[in-house]
């Protein structure tokens, strides 16, 4: 299943990455989840299903950066460096420095 995801990167939404997610066999996650991309652990704020009139339904995940990784203080670079390689990341979009 493709998802889309939103992820908060400083807990403000002032700055977020967008990037599709191939996420396989693996069920799709809930509210409060953890998901690791990489070294990146990130948390599930919202699960929002898109009405499309495709067969299935678009779903758009809402991802904030955990406190731990915050505390990291990653760098948009290093954050687009982590991302990039992942093979089930599709087309990343973080914004420059």
């Amino acid at each position: 299943m493709h998802v889309d995801v939103v992820m908060d990167l400083n807990g403000k939404t002032e700055r977020t990455t967008e990037f599709s997610w191939d996420t396989g066999e693996l069920p799709l996650p809930r509210r409060g989840d953890r998901i690791a991309f990489g070294e990146l652990i990130t948390v599930v704020d919202e699960v929002m299903y898109k009405v499309t009139e495709h067969q299935f339904p678009d779903v758009e995940l809402r991802l904030r950066l955990s406190k731990q990784t915050r505390k990291g203080a990653y760098s948009l670079a290093e954050i687009r460096s982590v991302l990039s390689p992942l093979l089930g990341v599709i087309d990343p979009y973080v914004p420059r420095d």
